[in-house]
């Protein structure tokens, strides 16, 4: 199992169980966090006005359904059909709407003031798919409009390579049924990426889960948005609400047509 490929199904089933406990920050940001995050859009962005906004691999709805309270027109996608299902189900008003599919494959018949890929999964993507993404994203935004992304900046340093048993999984929320995981760690030096395998024991069964995350500095972000079409680009402190459960270095990013 990829850990990247959001159609499989067992994957879609962990990940929207994690997205709809309240109780944590795991596969999504908690409520309260959600909330406190979207005030911080909503200030930052709105400037006393409604705004036509994309929110890019919505999950459950979080984002989508707070920001559609500030009085926002929102539009929320992504590729799950067990979380766009949940998302559509508890919609609050017509100011909120979901569509399942391939952010590649819609082109929407009229542009957004802002995008926003929050708690992105930008780093599963290539270089060059990555600027296909922002070049794609850019298309669909009004001229003077913002684009805000969180990714992670990662290098070789980040991690250290080798491997590591985890023999206690009670806080492994991916495999929490698990007898024991091994989890290895490897840096691909010519595609710049780390591969993280995890290979564990379920029901007598050994199990496999992949996961690449390609690596990429400020610098890169910066160069990949201006050449998609946005003519500044800012990173900011992660503002309030908005952190990462495991302490990977994300950076809050805003890019200004």
């Amino acid at each position: 199992m990829d850990l990247a490929d959001h159609t499989n199904e067992q994957y879609q089933k962990k990940l929207y169980s994690l997205q709809c406990d309240p109780r944590n920050d795991k596969g999504a940001r908690s409520p309260d966090n959600v909330a406190l995050h979207c005030h911080w859009i909503h200030k930052t962005f709105s400037k006393k006005r409604y705004l036509r906004i994309l929110d890019v691999g919505c999950g459950i709805g979080l984002y989508s359904h707070q920001l559609a309270k500030y009085g926002h027109q929102v539009v929320g996608i992504d590729i799950s059909a067990i979380v766009i299902k949940h998302a559509a189900k508890i919609s609050v008003n017509d100011r909120c709407s979901f569509i399942c599919g391939d952010i590649f494959d819609y082109n929407s018949p009229d542009k957004f003031d802002l995008i926003l890929f929050t708690y992105s999964i930008f780093n599963t993507l290539s270089y060059q798919k990555g600027l296909a993404l922002l070049q794609h994203l850019y298309g669909m935004q009004f001229s003077g409009g913002a684009f805000y992304i969180e990714a992670l900046c990662l290098n070789k340093e980040t991690f250290e390579s080798g491997t590591k048993i985890q023999k206690e999984c009670s806080h492994d929320d991916l495999f929490p049924e698990a007898e024991w995981v091994l989890r290895d760690i490897e840096w691909n030096n010519l595609e710049q990426s780390f591969e993280f395998r995890h290979y564990y024991q379920l029901n007598t069964k050994l199990e496999k889960t992949n996961l690449k995350l390609y690596a990429y500095s400020e610098q890169q972000y910066k160069n990949l948005l201006i050449k998609a079409g946005w003519k500044t680009v800012d990173f900011v402190l992660l503002p309030p609400g908005a952190f990462d459960n495991a302490g990977l270095p994300y950076s809050a990013i805003i890019a200004r047509s």
